[in-house]
């Protein structure tokens, strides 16, 4: 007995020392990661200012808050942000996307805010935007995605606070399992505001970024593509 719980302890050290399991990524499906047609009126919601499709080496997709994005990554970027999308629109103008041409290095994803609210959890929004990190390189063929935390946003920049800083931390997790880069900006913009109804990062109204909140993203994202 004495010689089996000697043996015992000398494997106890080798087990302690094997590698933790990878965390798997989100698998909650439900409407945020199954591709539907965006609303009507185009004209509302298309990037004002999306660069070249065949010339730029950067696909940036996403909601408004993508779509405000005037990128400064030192790269020819597309910008493929439409206001207003759901990740769920985001799949739809991408298996849409008209491919031709293209040759993208890397891209960058600002989607999930706008699923935010009661409707979906933060599991299911994460699987939303993991569905779209697997469009971008199965369709496009990128392989360096970079996916950005959703940020605080409205009144004491705690609008569906809990289910934001939920959906990021799965999507931090998950980063690794799934291959993308994950690049929090939730925790820059929140040092910078703090809880405050008026903050030089964001605009009016506490959602959309501000020429200073842009300029932080293109620090950090400039990286991450290169």
């Amino acid at each position: 007995m004495q010689g089996l719980i000697a043996a015992l302890a000398l494997l106890l050290p080798a087990v302690a020392l094997l590698p933790a399991p990878a965390l798997a990524a989100p698998n909650c499906p439900s409407a945020a990661s199954v591709a539907a047609e965006p609303r009507p009126n185009q004209q509302l919601y298309e990037s004002p200012t999306p660069g070249s499709w065949a010339d730029s080496k950067v696909l940036v997709t996403g909601d408004s808050i993508a779509a405000r994005w005037m990128p400064q990554l030192d790269m020819p970027t597309y910008n493929f942000g439409h206001g207003g999308d759901r990740t769920q629109w985001i799949l739809w103008r991408l298996q849409h996307a008209d491919v031709k041409g293209a040759h993208f290095e890397s891209a960058v994803v600002i989607a999930g805010t706008n699923n935010s609210g009661p409707r979906y959890s933060p599991c299911e929004i994460a699987t939303g935007v993991v569905a779209i990190v697997d469009l971008l390189k199965t369709k496009f063929s990128i392989k360096n995605v970079v996916v950005i935390s959703l940020l605080p946003r409205g009144r004491n920049l705690s609008q569906n606070e809990a289910t934001i800083e939920q959906t990021n931390q799965i999507l931090e997790t998950s980063a690794g399992e799934v291959g993308y880069k994950y690049v929090d900006l939730n925790a820059r913009f929140r040092q910078g505001c703090g809880q405050n109804n008026s903050c030089d990062l964001y605009l009016p109204g506490l959602i959309h970024p501000s020429d200073s909140g842009y300029r932080i993203f293109d620090e950090a994202i400039k990286q991450a593509v290169h």
